[in-house]
């Protein structure tokens, strides 16, 4: 059977089921494995009829026989690869020091890697080890981290018990062969700053941004320790390995000079946050620009496709969006039942997230449609992406099935306006009226030549001019227009598409990114600090102030705290290596 617990069609790897009136019980004294292995069959459901789940893999050959593929756990899918684990253990200890090993592959990260568990006749260095299997194997066979043991632990049967293996990523202390190179004082400031940005104890330097974990939310930060240390950001940075930009940073920098590259999404999301502090706090009238949401959806979409669209391949699923979502959803439900415990009441639509779908005279003014309307859209995306079959046919042609996507759901979202339910009452915020955008600016990401740059410039003109349309029909042409109205979400998707960096003075590009990355926390409390500042003054200028900063302030607090948290919760130190 396959994943799907259906029958494999021929060709297709799945886990062989015996079925038998003489099977055992069960296994004595554990029931949890019992009940993992002696399952009902999923052909009939009936309760007699149980099924043995072997662990083995086989595969139907065109005349009805199955082939042996060997055992499930012996497999592993690293980096789009399937590798045989026994393999790469056979390349470990064939080495002189190693007297055993076990490899396994570890999914405690988004992308799965190899850890080799090792027990050796003296102490050996982890890098000599993966330089000398570098040399036998392929990169992607090469194990990301050596764990070394004085034994290996066995069931009582003399089996390796994988599942009494200690954890690898154990929080402690790495020696220094670990950082796969003598870094240099920058480049150890880059591995060392990355690291309490993506919240992991150690960076193995052979691994890349989008691999260590990085997605949207860490990737404006990570990137102004990257450009402080380098100058001018690399062409897909997020795509290259530690190793490779700290060797960039050893190098000798060029002379300081007074403009500075910022990535174009940095900017966006910094202009974006400012104009819809801006507009709220009255610097401007209401609704003079406009776009500024929709510009941010954008660049969440095209963040998405950057950052986590190849962890959910590797995975075949969406667990990897489980990180992200919470670093959303977890401040955002703890201020609203901070604010609404002293200002309101407590709605349970809010701590649901789902405030967006009703009236304010049902759930309060206490509540944030913008992140509520971009998680909702996330789940979406992620429940999509889950689907392995459309999955494998949007990964095939990512550009072209996401652009025609985009046209679909625009489509889709004037006929349920019209036909199903009308959104019009609430602002049109919902995710159907923003999800055409979200998977366009996923497109865009993979709009690497000059006809597709052109192709999605097409597709945003629609899908802008759509929002467009939708929100002057819920004004009213006639009091729309009888006002000034400055729209950005076209020149915010145009920008994405065709522009790389803005220059900036490297003051105000190195504040710019501060903003950008505290952009969930400035749009959770300008209007709190917007009552503090009255206070001080009327003058709008200085509630934007207070917001800006103040909002800054909290993002600063906040991830300060929860690094704390994560450090309480360390598990004391255990041998990765032998000491000499």
């Amino acid at each position: 059977v396959n994943g799907a617990q259906q029958l494999a069609g021929e060709g297709e790897a799945g886990e062989i089921l015996i079925r038998s009136p003489y099977l055992s019980l069960g296994y004595w004294g554990d029931t949890a494995l019992t009940a993992e292995k002696f399952v009902i069959n999923p052909f009939t459901g009936a309760l007699g009829d149980i099924c043995y789940r072997s662990g083995d893999l086989g595969v139907y050959l065109a005349d009805g026989s199955v082939a042996f593929l060997g055992r499930a756990d012996a497999q592993a899918k690293i980096r789009g690869h399937r590798i045989e684990l026994a393999e790469v253990e056979g390349a470990v200890a064939g080495q002189p020091q190693v007297e055993q090993c076990v490899v396994v592959a570890n999914h405690d990260n988004a992308v799965p890697r190899l850890v080799a568990y090792c027990v050796t006749a003296s102490p050996v260095s982890p890098a000599l080890l993966r330089e000398a299997i570098a040399a036998q194997l392929p990169e992607y066979m090469v194990p990301a981290l050596f764990v070394f043991l004085d034994a290996l632990p066995l069931t009582p049967n003399g089996k390796i018990d994988k599942r009494a293996l200690p954890p690898p990523f154990d929080h402690g202390m790495l020696s220094a062969d670990d950082t796969d190179l003598a870094l240099t004082p920058q480049a150890q400031q880059l591995v060392e700053a990355w690291a309490q940005i993506l919240q992991v104890p150690h960076i193995d330097t052979r691994l890349t941004f989008v691999e260590l974990g990085g997605d949207s939310l860490t990737f404006v930060q990570a990137s102004m320790v990257l450009q402080a240390l380098l100058g001018q950001l690399p062409q897909r940075w997020e795509a290259t390995p530690v190793r490779e930009l700290a060797e960039l940073a050893s190098r000798p920098k060029e002379a300081r000079q007074t403009l500075r590259a910022m990535e174009v999404p940095v900017f966006l999301r910094m202009v974006a946050i400012l104009v819809i502090v801006m507009g709220h706090l009255g610097l401007y009238p209401q609704g003079m620009i406009v776009g500024e949401t929709t510009a941010l959806f954008l660049v969440s979409g095209m963040g998405l496709a950057r950052f986590q669209v190849n962890a959910i391949v590797e995975r075949g699923d969406a667990r990897s969006l489980f990180k992200s979502i919470a670093g959303i959803a977890v401040p955002t439900l703890l201020y609203t039942l901070l604010v609404q415990s002293l200002f309101d009441r407590v709605h349970w639509q809010s701590l649901l997230l789902v405030s967006n779908w009703f009236p304010a005279s049902v759930v309060g003014h206490f509540n944030y449609w913008y992140i509520e309307v971009l998680l909702q859209m996330v789940l979406i995306i992620g429940l999509v992406l889950s689907i392995k079959r459309i999955r494998l046919m949007i990964m095939a042609e990512p550009f072209r099935c996401l652009l025609l996507a985009a046209c679909a759901l625009l489509v889709a979202d004037v006929l349920l306006g019209l036909w199903v339910f009308d959104a019009t009452a609430l602002f049109n915020r919902v995710p159907q009226h923003y999800l055409a955008t979200m998977v366009l600016g996923m497109a865009m990401h993979y709009a690497d030549t000059t006809g597709r740059k052109w192709a999605a410039t097409g597709v945003a003109v629609l899908v802008v001019g759509e929002i467009e349309a939708v929100t002057i029909a819920g004004y009213g042409w006639h009091a729309w227009f009888s006002a000034v109205h400055i729209d950005m979400a076209l020149p915010a998707v145009w920008a994405l598409i065709w522009l790389r960096s803005v220059p900036m003075p490297g003051l105000v590009a190195k504040g710019g990114a501060v903003i950008a990355s505290s952009t969930l926390y400035i749009y959770l409390t300008h209007f709190q600090f917007q009552s503090l500042a009255r206070r001080v003054s009327d003058q709008p200028v200085v509630a934007v102030a207070f917001a800006i900063i103040g909002g800054v302030a909290v993002a600063y607090g906040w991830n300060t705290l929860v690094r704390w948290a994560l450090a309480r919760r360390k598990r004391p130190l255990q041998t990765l290596e032998r000491v000499a």
